[in-house]
């Protein structure tokens, strides 16, 4: 190589070299900064983006909120009668007491619910009732369909609002 750039003139040494300085400068900044550069914008305009993004969420969550706070009157209490005898008294109303064939205590403010041959939405009619009007949630549920369209067997698991 030495022996190459001896043979060149000295102008042609001198263009060389500024080229070479040029090169070295432009080089890193070709290959280095700009992509560099690029990458730091395109997350500045992702935190941007994420940042709108949270702010909806923000929203969206005070309008949840403030539904869930307006979605009707509270659950009636209980009262003084048990969940057993509520669960009973309430099936009976729905006229799903010919379907009943357990109801069995499971701790406090918890029972076990054993149904046959129930019509499904009457079933659920009566746990739509049983959460709105008491506050009893369903915490086990197992359907078993059976041959007659609409009617199955269910295992039930309910909890009261003390549960």
């Amino acid at each position: 190589m030495i022996p190459w750039w001896q043979t060149l003139s000295s102008r042609d040494r001198r263009i060389l070299t500024l080229g070479g300085l040029c090169l070295a400068l432009i080089l890193p900044y070709g290959l280095i900064w700009l992509p560099l550069n690029d990458r730091v914008e395109a997350t500045a305009r992702t935190v941007e983006r994420l940042q709108g993004d949270l702010g909806w969420m923000e929203a969206a969550s005070a309008q949840v909120r403030a539904a869930r706070g307006q979605s009707g009157p509270a659950p009636a209490a209980q009262g003084t009668q048990s969940l057993l005898g509520l669960v009973d008294a309430t099936a009976r109303q729905a006229n799903l007491a010919s379907s009943l064939r357990r109801v069995q205590p499971e701790g406090t403010g918890t029972v076990r619910v054993w149904m046959e041959n129930v019509a499904f939405d009457d079933l659920l009619r009566w746990l739509d009732g049983l959460g709105q009007q008491y506050g009893i949630q369903v915490s086990g549920l197992v359907v078993d369909r059976q041959p007659a369209a609409g009617r199955v067997n269910a295992r039930l698991v309910l909890e009261g609002q003390g549960a």
